[in-house]
């Protein structure tokens, strides 16, 4: 489980954020999604969760506060990524993170994410867990370019009710959707 908060999107007062875990033994990831305006009180909006099921090539998309409405279910065929460095990766660099009497060593490595987007990240030497992840090129036909910064970095699941809600009512949208 991690926070993970697109830097990018700062420096437009509303930050996009998404809390992802990965359960590598149901092949399954939950992605819930939102914005909070930067400085307010005002509670998080546009929440938003996907369930990526591996195993079904599928991805279902839920809105609303207790996510009781599925809004679609659609075929996703990227694979599972692996727990650290994907084996087709190519080294970058190491380095540290932090000042040097209080660093946070860590290597830097780049992959595909689709054959039109890769990705960069940075994994920390002593337990791979993920830094930052930079995504650039295309997405379902659009242009993408986040730096995404991990935070709250735990091994397991937080929140397991996201892998447990009901999707037998999820409208098949037919389309392929990435990301």
């Amino acid at each position: 489980s991690a926070t993970l908060t697109n830097v990018n999107s700062i420096n437009s007062g509303t930050v996009d954020i998404m809390e992802i875990q990965l359960d590598f033994d149901l092949q399954q990831e939950s992605v819930f999604s939102y914005n909070v305006i930067l400085g307010s009180t005002e509670a998080p909006f546009n929440q938003k969760l996907r369930v990526y099921d591996y195993n079904m090539k599928s991805v279902y998309s839920f809105a609303d506060d207790d996510f009781g409405r599925c809004e679609e279910k659609a075929p996703y065929t990227v694979p599972m990524g692996k727990r650290c460095v994907p084996d087709d990766a190519e080294y970058l660099v190491s380095a540290y993170l932090g000042s040097l009497t209080n660093s946070l060593p860590y290597d830097a490595w780049k992959f595909a994410f689709t054959s039109e987007t890769n990705l960069t990240m940075a994994f920390a030497k002593q337990d791979c867990a993920p830094i930052l992840e930079g995504l650039f090129g295309t997405l379902n036909s659009q242009p993408v370019d986040m730096m995404l910064l991990f935070s709250n970095y735990q091994a397991g699941i937080k929140e397991p009710r996201f892998f447990t809600i009901s999707r037998s009512n999820c409208p098949d949208q037919g389309h392929d959707v990435v990301g």
